[in-house]
């Protein structure tokens, strides 16, 4: 008896090692980025993770396109720290800080479902390509510093036909000042 005991405990003891090695595995195969820098959906998830430190406020809240007939409306602008799921162990991820700034700027549209602006960064004088793109009523950047005013230059899709973002237009720059 002692001996079938020992034998059924061995058992699931290589199973159960067996599973863990392979639900790790497809866990690890599921992951798309690892250690991926990531921003809170929303202001109150990253103040209930720990990430959220300050907000701006836009120099002028509404602003009209210069080449179309569609308002923005900044209605928020926080800051987080950037963040990550550390995924070295894929069964056990944990929400880390690293170093740098996810600054989110949530405005309302007048035409909804069509994207006829994008919004760029403005560091030390020099738009930012490299920031990323927008979503329907949010823009997200990342930057290493903050500093009192943040700037965003505003692009127009060209409304020439058969020209629209091959060639876009330069419209307002907007200022956002720490709160």
């Amino acid at each position: 008896m002692k001996k079938k005991l020992t034998i059924v405990l061995i058992v699931l003891g290589v199973l159960g090692i067996g599973i863990y090695f392979v639900m790790n595995f497809l866990c690890e195969v599921g992951v798309k980025c690892k250690n991926c820098t990531q921003t809170s959906n929303t202001k109150e998830q990253s103040q209930q993770n720990g990430f959220y430190l300050m907000e701006y406020e836009p120099l002028k809240q509404e602003v009209d396109l210069k080449n179309h007939d569609e308002k923005i409306t900044f209605k928020d602008v926080w800051v987080e720290s950037q963040w990550f799921y550390n995924s070295d162990n894929c069964l056990n991820t944990k929400l880390e800080k690293r170093s740098g700034y996810n600054i989110v700027f949530e405005f309302d549209k007048s035409n909804e479902g069509t994207f006829l602006f994008s919004l760029s960064p403005v560091i030390n004088g020099s738009i930012n390509k490299t920031n990323g793109g927008i979503m329907e009523t949010k823009k997200e950047i990342r930057l290493s510093a903050l500093t009192d005013t943040l700037w965003l230059q505003i692009h127009e899709k060209n409304p020439k036909d058969g020209v629209g973002w091959k060639e876009k237009l330069d419209g307002e720059l907007i200022g956002f000042v720490k709160k």
